[in-house]
């Protein structure tokens, strides 16, 4: 499923009209993991916790259930505050959320990808719009340095995951 509204604001990033697509920057980060997807899956969906492996996050929530259409807010540095919308979702495949800075449209895809055995879990963030060559430059910079180190604080997260479930399983296995 996919919305496709444009943001106008920060408050109400799916209620605007729609604006010409001026692509100025495109950063992808990615990390190979042996977690499944679907324990993947689960840690990008409690978005509550995202704090946990993106640092640079003072909190991230969300005002209802992890579905398209959904409104939720990050704050970054105690007063950056950004809200955002829930926009694709393909479960334990991708989802795409949509935020505002600067009037420019920012598109954040959390793409997993199953390549030989392992996951790869790719984030790409794009930015569109008439001054994305101002903000984008600025906050290429700085998820250039920030998303990596996040997707590999997420990559050490699910493989605990991981280890957990397979540890239940075996457990669950062993008393029968």
């Amino acid at each position: 499923e996919k919305d496709s509204g444009t943001c106008k604001s920060a408050s109400s990033p799916n209620t605007a009209q729609k604006k010409p697509r001026i692509i100025m920057i495109v950063i992808t980060s990615s990390v190979a993991t042996k977690a499944k997807p679907p324990v993947i899956w689960n840690r990008w969906i409690d978005v509550g916790s995202w704090r946990q492996w993106n640092t640079s996050l003072d909190y991230a929530r969300l005002a209802a259930g992890f579905r398209i259409g959904a409104h939720g807010e990050l704050c970054m540095n105690k007063d950056k505050k950004a809200a955002f919308v829930i926009t694709r979702i393909e479960p334990d495949k991708m989802f795409e959320m949509k935020s505002c800075a600067w009037g420019n449209d920012v598109l954040f895809r959390y793409v997993i990808e199953t390549i030989g055995g392992m996951q790869r879990m790719l984030v790409e963030v794009e930015v569109t719009g008439y001054t994305s060559w101002i903000f984008g430059t600025w906050f290429g910079f700085v998820m250039k340095k920030e998303l990596p180190a996040a997707l590999t604080r997420l990559a050490f997260l699910v493989e605990d995951d991981q280890e957990r479930v397979e540890r239940e399983l075996h457990s669950a296995q062993f008393k029968k």
